[in-house]
């Protein structure tokens, strides 16, 4: 009788411990050691035939999250792939992925137009940050 009243309790232990509500259980990055890797999620800028563009395209991507008005970043460059996001991001991020609407704008000499808008959802783990879903590339007009 007693070993079945401590296979109950030993049941009821476990079955509590493993309960799927408990997201901070699942958060828990007290005991992971992260690798000295610094993980970006990047796009490359192609043209309507897919060809990556030649470097010297003036354009720049500004990344939200979905629903907010907030800009995470602007990134200029002159060359054809961007870094949506990195590891440095990793605070902003849910485990589940989150959603990013990144903004392609065309540098004019009197405004700049917006070209391209996609949606990416980046998710992370206690370490690094990875591509739930969207684009590897991102079609612009040349």
């Amino acid at each position: 009788m007693k070993l079945i009243q401590m296979s109950l309790i030993a049941m009821i232990l476990v079955v509590s411990a493993c309960s799927k509500d408990d997201k901070a259980a699942e958060l828990d990055c007290s005991l992971v050691f992260c690798t000295l890797d610094f993980r970006s999620i990047t796009v490359d800028l192609v043209n309507s035939d897919g060809e990556a563009l030649t470097q010297g395209s003036p354009y720049f991507l500004e990344r939200t999250l979905e629903g907010s008005d907030k800009i995470i970043e602007v990134t200029n460059s002159m060359e054809d792939r961007f870094v949506i996001l990195d590891d440095s991001h990793l605070s902003i991020l849910n485990p589940e992925g989150t959603n990013i609407i990144v903004k392609v704008f065309r540098v004019g000499v009197a405004s700049n137009d917006l070209i391209n808008i996609s949606k990416y959802v980046i998710g992370r783990d206690c370490c690094h940050i990875s591509k739930v879903s969207g684009p590897d590339n991102i079609k612009v007009e040349n």
